[in-house]
């Protein structure tokens, strides 16, 4: 996705976002350790080294070569890194870019895709719970140890605490213990006619990102071109990396 912000002829903005499918640490480290780079995209990037300072610090300055509309160029940038925000700011000090413009920062951003948090969902029982079945039981030999079942008739009309309900009989048998009971035939359920409930997993966390490149840039004149093509070049990058680290898992 790309954007084009202008304030004025001379000085605008150009964005681009695209989701990838590598790890967010990753993307960021390669642009910050730097060497890897040509190494990884050689079609855009044919090498780079550090002309002052460490390399890894904020401040440090360096020379990219690279290839861009069938030509060899060169800039030079002073680099800011932010770790927290995995941010790190190039701005053009030097070389073939400031032919054409005053000012030139181009900006990778690399934000972490929610889902990299992992998915909660309810699994499935391993086995399906059976289902209850409630007939009315056969008639014991001994009308003593038995369940009986007794409904007064549907048409009386209702009583307080009286029998317009489903009750339960059973001699010799204290009904305080009782879990529950089937209201068609009085059986007593217990726990194992209840399925346990379903356990919570998390799904183990996805790999992605979001990365952005931001141009900065302000143009020496009105004749200067507005750098879209440039836009294209950083897109090709996030497209061509995000390939080399796919290719590495």
């Amino acid at each position: 996705m790309a954007h084009h912000h202008s304030t004025s002829a001379l000085v605008g903005k150009l964005v681009t976002e695209m989701e990838v499918n590598c790890n967010a640490d990753n993307y960021y480290q390669i642009f910050k350790q730097h060497e890897d780079v040509p190494k990884a995209i050689p079609h855009l990037f044919t090498s780079m080294k550090v002309l002052e300072g460490h390399g890894l610090t904020s401040g440090c300055i360096k020379e990219w070569h690279y290839l861009h509309e069938g030509k060899a160029l060169i800039f030079k940038e002073n680099t800011t890194y932010n770790d927290e925000e995995r941010t790190i700011c190039h701005t053009v000090i030097g070389g073939d870019l400031l032919n054409d413009y005053k000012k030139f920062n181009a900006t990778l951003l690399v934000k972490v895709k929610p889902m990299d948090h992992g998915t909660k969902y309810q699994a499935p029982p391993a086995h399906p719970a059976p289902k209850q079945h409630f007939s009315q039981p056969a008639q014991p030999a001994s009308k003593h140890h038995h369940f009986s079942l007794h409904r007064p008739h549907i048409n009386q009309p209702a009583q307080p605490d009286s029998k317009h309900h489903f009750s339960l009989h059973r001699p010799h048998l204290n009904l305080c213990k009782t879990i529950s009971h089937c209201p068609l035939t009085g059986r007593v359920l217990g726990e194992q006619d209840f399925p346990p409930p379903a356990p919570t997993y998390v799904a183990p966390p996805m790999h992605g990102s979001t990365v952005m490149w931001i141009i900065d840039y302000e143009k020496i004149n009105k004749n200067s071109p507005v750098p879209v093509p440039y836009l294209a070049f950083f897109h090709q990058i996030i497209v061509d990396l995000n390939s080399h680290f796919c290719a590495s898992y």
